[in-house]
């Protein structure tokens, strides 16, 4: 009776956990390169039945004397959108943008690009956009409509050559930390690396891999696993009441 007490207490506490994920990545899904977070879930050493993420609901609730041993992000690419911006940037295949941060280089997928009042290309949260030689800046009075991004990163104005963006990959990308709502910070035995196989589409930007309607359904689903393991709880709880009050009286 006790550890069916603990497996539906466990149960709600990895569904509530489950939620809260859900209610973020949905809250995120119209932000441009947002890489949605999953929780792992993993049972005692006496029960075989391996690890499970949270796109799967009914795991939650399976597998017994479960518990969450950790969030990761999943680093999927998301849609490639046309905008017809000049200053949207998507990049089509593994790889990052390099823009500074206050403690050292973070790395995105949001190419949502805009020029500040020194003329240096940076995101619309404000970190400069890094180029292969330092922050890449515009010539005084260039439009926005005369900037050319070509597919290997190259940026130039009026046909003039003013950088090339830097683009990254990691070989343990799961080890990236996430500092902001897409940007990611690298530990400091996680080293970057020149991205392969990698195309800079400018006009375009990367859509979140967050699927409102999966999202959707896996609250749905969530809700209903975190009800009936309340229930269970409950009807535990009471079962344990009724016990002691037959001993003592």
């Amino acid at each position: 009776m006790l550890n069916g007490l603990y497996s539906s207490a466990t149960a709600l506490n990895i569904n509530l956990n489950n939620q809260d994920l859900v209610s973020h990545n949905l809250a995120h899904v119209n932000v441009p390169g947002f890489k949605r977070v999953l929780q792992v879930i993993e049972t005692q050493p006496d029960n075989h039945a391996g690890q499970a993420d949270a796109s799967t609901p009914s795991a939650l609730t399976t597998l017994k004397g479960s518990h969450i041993a950790r969030e990761i992000v999943d680093f999927s690419q998301g849609r490639i959108e046309r905008t017809g911006d000049s200053l949207n940037v998507a990049l089509n295949g593994r790889g990052f943008f390099v823009v500074q941060g206050a403690d050292g280089p973070l790395y995105t997928r949001n190419g949502n690009f805009k020029i500040n009042d020194q003329q240096q290309l940076t995101l619309v949260t404000g970190q400069l956009v890094e180029s292969e030689s330092g922050p890449i800046r515009m010539p005084e009075n260039a439009s926005v409509q005369q900037i050319v991004i070509g597919p290997s990163g190259d940026v130039s104005v009026g046909g003039q050559t003013i950088g090339k963006l830097r683009i990254v990959d990691f070989d343990q990308v799961d080890r990236l930390v996430q500092t902001g709502t897409t940007l990611f910070q690298a530990p400091p035995d996680v080293q970057p690396k020149p991205a392969d196989n990698v195309q800079v589409q400018q006009f375009y930007l990367e859509s979140s891999n967050s699927n409102a309607v999966s999202e959707m359904i896996q609250m749905i689903s969530g809700m209903r696993h975190f009800e009936a393991a309340q229930r269970s709880l409950q009807t535990i709880s009471e079962a344990i009441s009724q016990h002691v009050n037959q001993r003592n009286n």
